[in-house]
């Protein structure tokens, strides 16, 4: 019988895992290809900065066994490094007095490795975690800061799926309806305010301005021609329009 080119073979392969503490481990099996004809020692190493060790760092096969598939499970390292979907690697090299097998390079199998966490979502000067977990199918709470709209807090999920946030963050970039619109401190990069509109009766023979977020602070102003559209008086009674 003509036996096939001496090879490892990898068999029955499950080559994806996460980083969820306890989770399915990826797997798969090796044999060899062809009867040797010395013992072949074929040794098994993961990089550890993705992978924990495999199962098994060294199996044997002899002239009698070659042919039998000999299982390997490896798990992936769970850290808190936002990194995607990635790879590992675990190398499978030979040693052997059987020349063909001896001179075989070594076999890299690569492993797919999904997210157990989201990446940090982050605050912003007008935007403010209220609360996050980070782990999959866990939830983040933002809310913008007084005076920004959406005035109510956003509750988005960490994706199972995706290990990425589900939902649209708020933009915390424009006031609500009853605030305007100032900058804070003499420096471009400065975050803006929203001041809540005032509401005060102004003194007597003046009107309030209207306010919001494109109509101005809402000031008083001497009441000397007609009351401005929108605009509100002091007290009650006839308005002063001279």
């Amino acid at each position: 019988r003509a036996w096939p080119t001496p090879a490892i073979l990898v068999v029955d392969p499950m080559l994806r895992t996460d980083e969820t503490a306890g989770s399915d481990p990826a797997r798969f099996s090796v044999r060899l290809s062809a009867p040797p004809t010395e013992a072949v020692v074929l040794s098994l190493a993961s990089n550890h900065l993705q992978l924990e060790a495999p199962s098994v760092s060294e199996v044997t096969f002899t002239p009698a066994d070659w042919a039998t598939p000999r299982k390997v499970t490896v798990a992936a390292v769970t850290d808190e490094i936002t990194e995607g979907t990635h790879a590992g690697a675990v190398t499978l090299s030979t040693a052997s007095e059987d020349q063909a097998y001896a001179a075989l390079s070594p076999l890299s199998i690569d492993i797919a490795i999904a997210e157990s966490f989201c990446p940090p979502f982050p605050a912003t000067p007008t935007r403010r975690v209220v609360s996050c977990n980070r782990t999959l199918g866990g939830s983040c709470v933002v809310q913008c800061i007084s005076g920004f709209t959406p005035g109510a807090a956003v509750t988005l999920t960490c994706s199972p799926s995706s290990s990425r946030w589900d939902g649209a963050a708020p933009g915390c970039s424009d006031c609500l309806p009853t605030y305007y619109r100032v900058a804070s401190g003499n420096s471009s990069t400065s975050a803006p305010q929203c001041i809540l509109c005032p509401t005060s009766l102004c003194p007597t023979g003046q009107y309030r301005l209207p306010c919001g977020p494109a109509l101005g602070s809402g000031t008083c102003s001497p009441c000397t021609g007609t009351k401005p559209d929108r605009a509100s008086y002091s007290s009650p009674g006839t308005p002063m329009e001279q």
